[in-house]
């Protein structure tokens, strides 16, 4: 199982400045991962400083979301994990799919504008009792 934990960040975008939640997984902040699999695509189309170029989410907004409570017009199955540099997630967002079953909480099925296979994340497989606390960890810094 994967391990979900969130930091506080002060983000200044052109919207404005918002408190947004870094995204950990098992350590390692999820715009890192990301990072990993855009560099080959990035630099072949002459722009690797593009690669992983994301914000953390508005921390209301990510909160809402994972519990079910808001979603996007633009992908109303997906969450919107990270938004654009810019802050708008229909301008370039990460985003994913996400599953429940009964013990663990599943996110799967990652997407941007960007023409990158992103098949090489795989799943992350959360333990739902230590998600569900990483949460509760979330609604502290809203």
């Amino acid at each position: 199982m994967n391990i979900l934990t969130f930091e506080r960040t002060l983000e200044d975008a052109a919207v404005g400045d918002y408190i947004g939640a870094k995204i950990i997984i098992d350590g390692e902040p999820l715009q890192d991962k990301i990072k990993l699999i855009e560099t080959s695509f990035a630099t072949k189309i002459g722009h690797p400083e593009s690669a992983g170029n994301y914000s953390h989410q508005n921390t209301d907004w990510l909160f809402r979301q994972l519990k079910g409570e808001a979603h996007s017009d633009t992908y109303p199955d997906r969450i919107a994990l990270m938004t654009c540099a810019c802050s708008v997630d229909e301008c370039g967002g990460f985003w994913g799919k996400v599953k429940e079953t009964d013990n663990e909480v599943i996110w799967y099925d990652f997407k941007t504008g960007k023409r990158v296979n992103y098949s090489a994340m795989g799943e992350f497989r959360f333990d739902k009792e230590q998600y569900n606390k990483a949460l509760d960890e979330l609604r502290t810094f809203i």
